[in-house]
């Protein structure tokens, strides 16, 4: 009896802990599925990178791989619902970053996906509340955040943090197209003489999606698909047989024929949305958007066009593009007998608002169109350095005879005196005997500024002659140096000008044998330097000026007006940010030389000099200018996005 009690015992115990066990491993799996959260992103400088830091809650499996063409590194977070408003990157390249997206990629799948411009490394870190995704690469950048928690994502690093894998864009893994455009479970089947419904059933019960299929979906399949994404599978089943699948915001799928879908876009019901502008013109954004919904408009035939959906399952095209593929065809804006416009697009100028009515399905792709296309556009600030600079060098040599007598002689140089009173005359001859007078370059018109005169008399028999040597040589500069500066925004023209302003009158004509009805009218002139430059930032962070350097200056002035002197170039330069870029080639030179003096003599070898007198000016103008972009990057604010 003690021994049936015992073996009672240990069955009863035995039982208890079977019944206990289920339970403990049902609370320990309900601990396990609790669903994690990412709260915030935040894109960081580091120390020859750049760090992509993502604020994460509660437990998340991290699963990563690479793609190409783009170059893009993919991270899903598993068991993780996204916890921040997603918002659009500013498209500013971040150490080889040029764009992050992250949306809810499926139930309790968040994907991180990131834009890369070329081959880098990377490493993935696991903290005890946030991923850290390494990005080796430039570190001269201004930090991008989204969520309001992103300080506290840097902050939650943890000092030990555990590696979670590391990668390289440098050896991506050899993967087929299709198997890089989706990464949904792989299938392995085979279709021999299947109805195209039972075949969608089979998708459908391997996905885990609710499919419905459209009444007119006929047809038998016939095909061998070895280990590809299911949805790529589906898709290629799908075109074989003239369909085509759409999926609507509540995640069901629906399978229909290209020409059905069509027709339940021509007459799905519309609706208005009202989607504000943050940076660009409503105005502009509106005419963008016209051209949207009328393209495939006006082409003949009643065909109705195939319509193109996006991806389903996250990795279609970007949104703008699969906007643009959306507005072919069946929903136009252009007004033509063979398009079905049903879009209205409009705009408010005080609200910089962009107004659109559609079909709902078109209106999101559309939403998503506008807001990549209104993105904050970097200010570039533009310091200019203008050098004028002027030489003139002016020499002038010249020797000048007087000779005569008691009886004849010229007043031009050496004046003759009678007491203390000038002889009057040029020319005095005493007729009652001989005499002789001459002069040789006595109209040289340096004589009163020349820095060495010298006189030289002597006597020859009754006469006097007197030789004068005149010489100057004299050095003019002129440097002129200005520093305007300005800012303006990407693709827009900034005008600097240093100079003067000059005014003058200008008289209308009259008309012969009538008055004149007005006076003269002021008029004003910009003489000076003008220098426009138009800036734009590349994808790489350098700067792709075009530039005009216009010189102008008073040549002098007429009845008509002033006449201006002008010299202009006009060329465009690539420079990095910050780096200074030279606009030069606006170098003149001007040599005047004038020689006169006594025909015949003045062109002996040698001795010619001494009969003539010369000047030569010679004048050399430069203008240098120097350019400086600075990119300005003080991050945005942004407000949040309306869900359609």
């Amino acid at each position: 009896m003690t021994r049936v009690r015992h073996i009672a015992a240990m069955f009863a115990a035995c039982l208890l802990i079977a019944i206990g066990a289920p339970r403990a491993a049902a609370e320990h799996i309900k601990h396990d599925n609790t669903p994690g959260s990412v709260t915030a992103v935040r894109v960081t400088p580091g120390t020859g990178r750049a760090d992509v830091v993502i604020a994460v809650e509660g437990p998340i499996e991290i699963f990563d791989f690479t793609l190409e063409a783009p170059r893009r590194i993919v991270v899903d977070l598993r068991g993780a619902t996204l916890g921040v408003a997603a918002r659009l990157y500013d498209k500013v390249a971040r150490g080889g970053i040029t764009n992050v997206r992250l949306a809810q990629y499926k139930p309790g799948v968040v994907r991180v996906v990131l834009d890369l411009d070329g081959q880098h490394e990377y490493t993935i870190v696991r903290g005890e509340k946030d991923v850290r995704i390494s990005v080796a690469g430039s570190d001269r950048f201004a930090t991008w955040n989204l969520g309001g928690s992103a300080d506290a994502a840097e902050k939650a690093s943890s000092t030990a943090p555990r590696p979670a894998n590391a990668r390289s864009t440098k050896e991506p893994t050899q993967q087929s197209q299709s198997a890089q455009q989706a990464q949904e479970r792989r299938i392995t089947v085979s279709f021999q003489e299947t109805h195209i419904r039972d075949v969608i059933t089979s998708f459908a019960q391997f996905s885990g999606r609710t499919i419905v299929v459209g009444r007119q979906v006929d047809g038998f399949v016939t095909a061998d698909i070895k280990d590809q994404p299911w949805d790529l599978a589906l898709k290629s089943i799908l075109s074989s047989q003239g369909l085509s699948l759409v999926l609507d915001p509540s995640g069901i799928i629906t399978v229909d024929s290209y020409a059905n879908i069509a027709d339940k876009q021509r007459v799905e019901p519309v609706q208005t949305q009202v989607i504000q502008v943050n940076y660009a013109k409503a105005e502009t954004m509106a005419s963008t958007v016209r051209q949207l919904l009328g393209a495939g408009c006006g082409s003949a035939g009643a065909t109705a066009p195939k319509p193109v959906v996006p991806d389903a399952f996250g990795s279609s095209p970007s949104s703008a593009g699969t906007a643009a593929a959306g507005g072919a065809g069946v929903a136009g804006g252009a007004i033509t007998a063979s398009c079905n416009a049903r879009g209205v697009v409009s705009f408010d100028e005080k609200t910089n608002s962009v107004i659109v009515t559609e079909t709902p399905g078109r209106l999101a792709d559309i939403a998503n169109y506008i807001r990549d296309l209104d993105v904050r556009t970097p200010q570039v600030a533009i310091k200019a350095k203008i050098i004028a600079v002027d030489r003139t060098g002016t020499e002038q040599l010249g020797i000048s005879y007087d000779l005569g007598s008691a009886n004849a002689f010229s007043n031009a140089l050496v004046p003759r005196l009678n007491g203390d009173t000038p002889l009057p005359g040029d020319f005095r001859v005493n007729i009652s005997g001989d005499g002789l007078a001459g002069v040789a370059n006595a109209s040289r018109a340096y004589k009163s500024t020349s820095s060495l005169a010298l006189i030289y008399n002597m006597t020859l028999g009754g006469f006097n002659l007197t030789s004068f040597l005149d010489a100057l040589s004299e050095q003019q500069l002129s440097d002129v140096q200005a520093e305007p500066s300005t800012t303006t925004v990407d693709n827009r023209e900034a005008e600097l000008f240093a100079g003067t302003q000059i005014a003058y009158l200008l008289t209308p004509p009259t008309i012969p044998g009538q008055l004149s009805q007005s006076g003269p009218q002021q008029q004003r002139q910009d003489v000076g330097i003008t220098l426009r430059v138009t800036p734009h930032v590349t994808a790489n962070h350098q700067v792709l000026m075009s530039v005009y350097a216009e010189q102008q200056s008073l040549a002098g002035a007429t009845v008509a007006g002033p006449t201006i002197n002008k010299r202009f170039s006009r060329n465009e330069v690539l420079v990095g940010d910050g780096e200074t870029a030279v606009i030069g080639g606006l170098t003149q030179t001007q040599v005047t030389r004038n020689q006169r003096g006594i025909p015949f003599l003045m062109s002996l070898p040698g001795i010619g000099r001494l009969f003539s007198e010369t000047e030569t000016v010679e004048r050399k103008q430069d203008l240098l200018i120097l350019i400086t972009p600075r990119i300005i990057d003080d991050g945005e604010i942004v407000r949040p996005a309306k869900t359609p």
